[in-house]
């Protein structure tokens, strides 16, 4: 899709698929979903279905709309459905880091504007795992201050040399977390 109206209508007609009839209506050849891959799913939406390849590019998914692309899986709790995972938007490099301004930088970039995708994920089936819901989210206003003082705080500590004590909570809604080991 090229443009924010184009994706926002294949986003719509994804409501309802399960993973395994996204994959059938895909023109990508044939996809399986890897269970021991905790972002198969999300690799199949954005490829099959966008036609977006897994990439660690530090510009939005859809680059010519400035929409970045999440896929959120959602479960079922006692008192309804809850988030099954943190989103990560993007990593943070260190030396990168410390060049920019809020305004410019990498992770501003990606949170202008984000499309989330939710599922009901199926932990028997991940093929069964269903579409529920879009949603084109915009970083204005109030949610732009927060995210903004939050990622100060993370410029700040890494400017003070102590990036190793980064933590989700120094901050508000913007966590900075570790991955891997």
């Amino acid at each position: 899709p090229a443009s924010e109206y184009e994706i926002l209508r294949r986003a719509k007609e994804l409501i309802g698929l399960t993973i395994a009839e996204v994959i059938l209506r895909s023109p990508v050849p044939s996809r399986t979903i890897d269970p021991n891959n905790k972002g198969a799913i999300g690799n199949i939406i954005e490829e099959c279905w966008f036609g977006i390849k897994n990439n660690p590019s530090p510009d939005p998914d859809f680059v010519n709309v400035g929409i970045e692309l999440k896929i959120i899986p959602l479960e079922k709790i006692s008192s309804g459905l809850s988030v099954k995972e943190r989103t990560k938007v993007c990593s943070i490099d260190y030396f990168k880091l410390i060049t920019e301004s809020w305004k410019t930088s990498h992770a501003r970039r990606k949170l202008d504007k984000i499309l989330f995708i939710y599922y009901h994920y199926d932990s028997a089936d991940q093929g069964r795992s269903k579409i529920a819901h879009y949603d084109l989210w915009r970083l204005i206003d109030q949610d732009e201050n927060i995210i903004s003082a939050d990622w100060k705080n993370v410029l700040k500590v890494v400017q003070d040399g102590k990036a190793h004590t980064l933590s989700e909570r120094l901050s508000r809604v913007l966590a900075a977390s570790r991955t891997g080991s």
